[in-house]
C-alpha cells in the first residue's frame, strides 16, 4: 500500500497457492487484511468520514469520567440508598432487646425517631413487655415487683459511606409497683426511677425505606426511692433501684414519612 507521494506504507505476503487465491473468500480476506492494517492509523481528515456512526463519532471518555459514568447496578443501588435513605422525617423501629436490671433478660423493644432540625433527632422508645424481680423480705416472705420502662434520647445523626450512625444524651424512666407477701404486715407501694446516660447506635440501609441496625445505652441512676418492708422488728429495706443499667438492642426500621 503507498501514500499519495508514492511511499510504501504497508506489506503484507500472501501465500501463492493458486487453488486457494482462486477462491473468492480468500481473496476478499486478503483485501480486507490489507485495506484494514493501511487506514487504522489515519485519521479522516476530508469530509465526512464514511464509517461515521453515533458509537463511531462519540469520544473516548477519560479514564476518571469511565468509572464515573460506568457503574454496576449494585453500586448504583448502594449510592441511591446512601442518598435517600438511612434517615428519614419520622420513623418507627422494633427488635429483640436485652437489659441488665432489676433481672437480666430478653425483652423486646419498641421506639419512634423525628427528625426536627438538620441532624438532631428526638427518639422515643421503651420496652414492650414488663420485668418482674422477687426477693425474700423477713424471715419467710417475698418481695415482688413488677417495672414498666420507657427512655427518650436527643441525638446527633450522621453517615459514613453506607452505614448510618446516632449518638446523644438520654433519660430513662421506670415505673416500679411492688408488694410484700407472707410477712406480718403486708403492703403495696410504687415508684419512679429516673436514669441518665449516653446512647448511640448503627444502622445498615436496605433499601429506601427500610434498615437493620443496633442501639445501645449506658444508664446511671439519677433519682429513686427504695422500698421498706415492715417486719417485726423494725423497717427493712428492699427492691433497692439498680446505681447502673445497660440496654442494647436489634432492631428493623421503617421510615414513615417522607
Amino acid at each position: 500500500v503507498r501514500d499519495p507521494a508514492g511511499v510504501v506504507r504497508a506489506v503484507r505476503q500472501v501465500a501463492s497457492d493458486r487453488a486457494r487465491a482462486a477462491a473468492c473468500a480468500v481473496a476478499a480476506e486478503t483485501v480486507a487484511a490489507i485495506g484494514v492494517r493501511a487506514f487504522q492509523p489515519v485519521e479522516w481528515n476530508s469530509g465526512e468520514r464514511p464509517d461515521a456512526s453515533p458509537a463511531a463519532a462519540a469520544p473516548t471518555p477519560a479514564p476518571g469520567a469511565a468509572s464515573e459514568v460506568a457503574s454496576s447496578p449494585v453500586a448504583s443501588a448502594a449510592s441511591a440508598a446512601r442518598a435517600d435513605f438511612p434517615r428519614g422525617r419520622l420513623t418507627v423501629a422494633a427488635g429483640p432487646a436485652f437489659i441488665s436490671v432489676p433481672s437480666a433478660g430478653i425483652n423486646v423493644g419498641v421506639d419512634a425517631s423525628v427528625l426536627i432540625k438538620g441532624p438532631v433527632a428526638v427518639r422515643i422508645g421503651g420496652l414492650l413487655l414488663p420485668q418482674h424481680q422477687q426477693e425474700r423480705a423477713g424471715l419467710a416472705g417475698t418481695a415482688s415487683l413488677t417495672r414498666v420502662s420507657a427512655w427518650t434520647g436527643l441525638t446527633w445523626t450522621g453517615q459514613k459511606r453506607a452505614v448510618g450512625f446516632e449518638v446523644g444524651p438520654a433519660l430513662a424512666a421506670s415505673f416500679d409497683s411492688a408488694r410484700t407477701d407472707a410477712i406480718s404486715q403486708p403492703g403495696a407501694g410504687r415508684r419512679v426511677v429516673l436514669a441518665c446516660g449516653l446512647l448511640a447506635g448503627l444502622g445498615w440501609p436496605i433499601d429506601r425505606r427500610w434498615r437493620v441496625g443496633i442501639v445501645a445505652a449506658l444508664l446511671g441512676r439519677l433519682a429513686a426511692s427504695d422500698f421498706s418492708v415492715a417486719t417485726d422488728a423494725q423497717d427493712a429495706p428492699a427492691l433497692r433501684a439498680p446505681s447502673l443499667t445497660a440496654f442494647a438492642a436489634l432492631r428493623v426500621e421503617w421510615t414513615i414519612f417522607p
